[in-house]
């Protein structure tokens, strides 16, 4: 599943896990996300539109790392979250907590927008 970098710029870094993202790889997506921050990324997209499947350990690698981000003063984004992924964010109510956006062309205009 992890990792698969998509898009990158040296502020920013886009992650493209797929299938699920569970206790067997949540390990994997901080430890990208702790490096991408060591090495200056101020913005980091996790595009969920090919994740099929989290669980609560996926949801705590996500916690985990947007306070890693807002600690080097960065910001986590999240982008075509659905199904049962976007369910469990929104039963724990943490649709509240992240930057979401509807697609990655979106999170980008609004990436790009704030930049303005």
């Amino acid at each position: 599943m992890i990792p698969q970098e998509c898009k990158n710029t040296p502020q920013s870094k886009v992650f493209c896990p797929t299938r699920i993202l569970t206790a067997g790889n949540a390990i994997e997506l901080r430890d990208w996300a702790k490096a991408a921050i060591n090495q200056g990324t101020t913005v980091l997209l996790i595009d969920f539109s090919q994740v099929s499947f989290m669980d609560s350990s996926g949801l705590g690698a996500l916690i985990s790392i947007n306070q890693m981000v807002k600690l080097s003063g960065g910001q986590i984004r999240i982008c075509s979250l659905h199904g049962q992924a976007r369910m469990l964010f929104e039963m724990t109510n943490l649709h509240n907590c992240f930057h979401i956006y509807p697609d990655r062309q979106a999170a980008d205009v609004a990436l790009f927008q704030k930049a303005i």
